[in-house]
């Protein structure tokens, strides 16, 4: 985790053991995404762990991070969910930052 150039946000590298949406994709991840430390929305990422990452379409949202228990929970509805979300994309609120 580190500072990226534009303040309130972080450059996180992920290493990828399953991808779920997309279905494939790179080993590791490089993202820039909103600081959940910033306004006390979140707490910061702690290095190693397994998590489930759910990263926002809106840039302004911070990632949710799952990790056990919760995480096979968090996954089992995911995938639940696909097969009727197909390839519909998020919602305009849901994408674009008011």
């Amino acid at each position: 985790m580190r500072d990226a150039p534009e303040p309130g946000r972080l450059r996180v590298t992920f290493a990828v053991d399953d991808w779920i949406r997309p279905a494939e994709g790179g080993a590791r991840v490089d993202l820039d995404v909103a600081d959940p430390r910033v306004d006390g929305l979140g707490a910061p990422w702690d290095e190693g762990p397994h998590a489930l990452i759910v990263v926002p379409a809106r840039e302004d949202l911070i990632v949710d991070v799952f990790e056990a228990p919760e995480l096979a929970e968090r996954r089992a509805e995911i995938e639940a969910l696909l097969p009727v979300t197909g390839d519909v994309p998020c919602p305009p609120p849901w994408r674009e930052t008011p």
